[in-house]
């Protein structure tokens, strides 16, 4: 599956003219429970400039304002933008690969219609939600456990058509959930923290369960960055 992924990174650039490379890997994926086509609200931000390689979290609803929230849980995402976002699932058997990849909303329109068959599923989605400023859209198509998304721009004079599509590929995908952070102070020693951060991504142990399995990784994840600012701090002082 990470060959498919890889090309369809590869086809994102091509697509929006980037010279830029970037290694091409399938995102950890932690899906909401869905069935057919169905819209999610969602938080999400693009890094690495050219390249728009996007984090995307499925908010759910009953999270009245979910962004004051994630500000509080982790900084490095202050960047997110919340929106809509409509999760496509396709089939294991149909055919998805370069040859059939939309590149325009009329493309994006005619496969979900065809893999749906539901005409207009993604034009009456859009016009509802169009009117919603500051609001991203975006189309996730899944299979296999991998998501191929696209970001929408706004329809031009009401066209629907006209509709910009970017595609996009992910390195995070996941539902977006509150927790609770506390401030730990140790005096540990750098070169044995050094160590253990680099024996445990090496081993890369499984437990079995692919949520324990992430935070086991966002958790090395920010000891390491805590670790970095820590020592930054000390040099400075």
């Amino acid at each position: 599956m990470n060959e498919i992924y890889t090309e369809w990174g590869r086809f994102c650039l091509r697509y929006r003219q980037v010279t830029e490379t970037s290694e091409f890997s399938s995102a950890p994926v932690d899906l909401p429970q869905f069935d057919g086509a169905t819209e999610f609200r969602m938080a999400a931000n693009f890094s690495g400039g050219k390249l728009m390689i996007g984090t995307l979290y499925f908010v759910p609803y009953y999270e009245i304002d979910p962004l004051p929230i994630t500000f509080h849980c982790d900084k490095a995402i202050a960047s997110l933008r919340e929106g809509y976002c409509l999760l496509v699932p396709v089939a294991v058997d149909t055919d998805w690969s370069e040859a059939v990849w939309p590149k325009s909303m009329a493309e994006l329109d005619g496969y979900i219609a065809n893999t749906t068959g539901y005409p207009r599923l993604v034009e009456d989605w859009i016009m509802r939600r169009r009117r919603e400023l500051n609001k991203l859209l975006m189309v996730v198509l899944v299979k296999d456990n991998i998501c191929y998304g696209y970001l929408l721009g706004s329809p031009r004079d009401g066209v629907f058509t006209d509709t910009r599509v970017i595609s996009v590929f992910f390195d995070r995908v996941e539902e977006f959930s509150f927790e609770n952070r506390m401030l730990i102070e140790l005096e540990l020693s750098v070169q044995h923290l050094q160590t253990l951060i680099r024996h445990a991504r090496q081993l890369q142990p499984s437990s079995g369960y692919v949520k324990e399995d992430q935070r086991l990784r966002y958790a090395l994840d920010e000891l390491a960055s805590a670790l970095g600012k820590g020592v930054s701090r000390s040099r400075l002082t």
